[in-house]
């Protein structure tokens, strides 16, 4: 538990921005933060801890004392190596179990886009509106590239007019 942990404790940081990254670091200082979490039998405790990750100090605050798992949208703490090793392979199974299914949502998303065409005339609107960008950046792209084949193609035909007219003079 969070509220076992002194200054020097080991805290297992996983940072979810930009990829997943492993941290230990040493607990720098552990406070109590003055937030109560109501729960079902009493109040939890709550406390701010701090430590260094890659030599720049970061304060988790708000963390339940009496638990040994906190979850924000860009890390997960734990003062457990267990703990953190058993939300690693939540992650990897989650991400693979994404990765094994990408058909089914490829093909999930056109139904819902589908749908949402039916139902709403705006999303089909707008949905019409991105296909025509799409084909006309696409057409552009295209007549970038010849012209490009083109511009080379007259490099060349200059480069042996101007040759020839050398090799006559």
């Amino acid at each position: 538990m969070f509220s076992n942990l002194s200054q020097g404790s080991l805290l297992h940081i996983l940072c979810l921005k930009d990829g997943i990254k492993y941290y230990e670091c040493p607990v720098e200082q552990i406070m109590p933060s003055g937030k109560q979490f109501p729960n079902v039998f009493n109040m939890n405790q709550s406390l701010d801890i701090t430590v260094s990750i890659e030599d720049k100090k970061r304060e988790f605050s708000g963390i339940i004392a009496n638990s040994s798992l906190s979850v924000s949208p860009d890390y997960i703490i734990s003062d457990s190596k267990e703990t953190i090793t058993s939300q690693v392979q939540n992650l990897l199974k989650t991400k693979e179990d994404i990765i094994k299914n990408k058909d089914r949502y490829e093909k999930e998303i056109e139904s819902c886009k589908r749908i949402l065409k039916h139902l709403s005339p705006s999303f089909a609107k707008e949905s019409a509106i991105d296909n025509a960008i799409i084909e006309l950046t696409n057409r552009v792209n295209k007549i970038q590239d010849d012209f490009g084949g083109i511009k080379g193609d007259v490099k060349q035909v200059l480069s042996l007019l101007t040759s020839e007219n050398t090799t006559k003079n």
